[in-house]
């Protein structure tokens, strides 16, 4: 039995403490706009008194990964224990991750870190919270497995599925905070229908697809309004794959001018600073994203039709070389007024999508969702797409892209 007046016990509760508040504040703000003085400041306590507790702040963001990874060991085991098919135990981690939410919000549980800049840490601290991560990934593709043994799941591919279905409850971080406490019942049970029906009105055929062209003109040595833009592009796919790889704090211009073979000179010319070029990097994503919705919007027969043409083309983009998009658990790493601009453009681009959902409805290729629940889920899906390209070498696209969405038009359930 632990004892209140034990000094372990109560260095625990002190650490725990600790690491609750530090990951809040990584979550909400991000670990480059987070500083010791901050999360000392939150608890009461001086900065000398913190360095006690942990080194640097590297130490700390690693020890809060360690606790959001034994959170998750926690999940799985408990959606495993008493479920007799692979459908109930996915189903399962669904709820108790959301129950797990709610404790938090309500102060029954301390906070656990979005594990969003694991490339950040030192090497064999890198190289434990990905082994852990992977070994989360393992379990739930075990379940999907599980399924479609006892015949509860439809036939998936197995890697494509479980980042899917990782993609929405992970995406739940932007989201769910938001949603008013009455209606969070509600949510999760609109959630768990479309993991398991999907958002088709009825069984929908993801075949073999032609992307759009993108600009392949060949470009004009002597145009150096041209010459530049294609330098400033390769600066923000550059730029991009780093910050979606490494994280804010841990992608270095130096490194992005050597990848690319030019001098610092030539990379200031074209981008300010690195804050900078976050923030182009986002308004890049969001031009792509536009340009595939309008391309969907002409080519789409129906709702779901357009809403699968959007996503097949992000996908298409996120593993090619017009790619990759960038990742939006970087945008807390932005500073306040460009991260408010993001959200605004976000917001428009959200619109766009939510009249598909809508048009989908009422033509009677979507089912009867909430549409704001569709719009997450896109989201969710779209910014998780290059976690593929890591778990699974593949060329062909249209194959992927088709197993990917499998779950988002017809659900997992047999």
């Amino acid at each position: 039995m632990k004892t209140p007046f034990s000094r372990n016990h109560q260095h625990e509760i002190k650490l725990q403490t600790i690491l609750s508040e530090a990951a809040r504040l990584f979550n909400y703000q991000g670990t480059r706009a987070t500083t010791l003085g901050d999360i000392a400041t939150r608890i009461g306590l001086t900065k000398t008194s913190l360095y006690y507790y942990a080194r640097n702040k590297s130490e700390l963001v690693y020890k809060c990964y360690l606790v959001s990874c034994d959170a998750g060991d926690e999940i799985m085991a408990e959606a495993a224990q008493g479920s007799t098919t692979g459908l109930e135990c996915l189903l399962n981690f669904v709820k108790i991750f959301f129950a797990r939410g709610d404790e938090i919000g309500q102060h029954r549980r301390p906070h656990v870190a979005m594990l969003t800049e694991i490339p950040t840490l030192a090497a064999e601290q890198r190289k434990e919270i990905e082994g852990r991560v992977d070994q989360h990934f393992d379990t739930l593709m075990g379940f999907f497995q599980q399924g479609i043994e006892d015949g509860s799941i439809s036939e998936c591919a197995p890697i494509p599925t479980t980042q899917a279905f990782l993609s929405l409850v992970n995406w739940s971080y932007v989201w769910y905070g938001r949603t008013p406490l009455e209606k969070r019942p509600a949510a999760i049970e609109e959630l768990i229908e479309l993991i398991k029906h999907g958002i088709s009105a009825r069984p929908y055929s993801l075949g073999a697809i032609e992307f759009p062209e993108m600009n392949r003109r060949l470009p004009d040595g002597f145009n150096r309004e041209e010459q530049n833009d294609l330098k400033r592009v390769a600066f923000l796919r550059a730029g991009s794959m780093m910050f979606n790889q490494r994280g804010y704090m841990g992608t270095s211009l130096d490194e992005i001018a050597s990848q690319l073979d030019v001098t610092k000179g030539a990379f200031y010319y074209h981008i300010k600073n690195k804050e900078d070029l976050l923030f182009q990097c986002f308004k890049r994503t969001l031009e792509l994203e536009n340009q595939m919705i309008d391309l969907a919007s002409n080519a789409g027969e129906n709702g779901a039709g357009k809403i699968e043409l959007i996503m097949r083309y992000l996908f298409n983009i996120q593993n090619s070389d017009e790619g990759p998009l960038i990742r939006y658990r970087s945008l807390p790493s932005m500073n306040p007024d460009h991260r408010q601009d993001i959200l605004q453009m976000t917001e428009g681009t959200s619109e766009r999508i939510g009249t598909f959902i809508v048009e989908g409805i009422n033509d009677g290729s979507i089912r009867g969702v909430d549409p704001s629940t569709v719009e997450n889920v896109i989201a969710g899906a779209v910014d998780a797409m290059p976690g593929i390209s890591r778990r699974m070498q593949f060329t062909d696209n249209s194959k992927v892209s088709a197993e990917y969405l499998q779950l988002f038009f017809n659900g997992i359930a047999r």
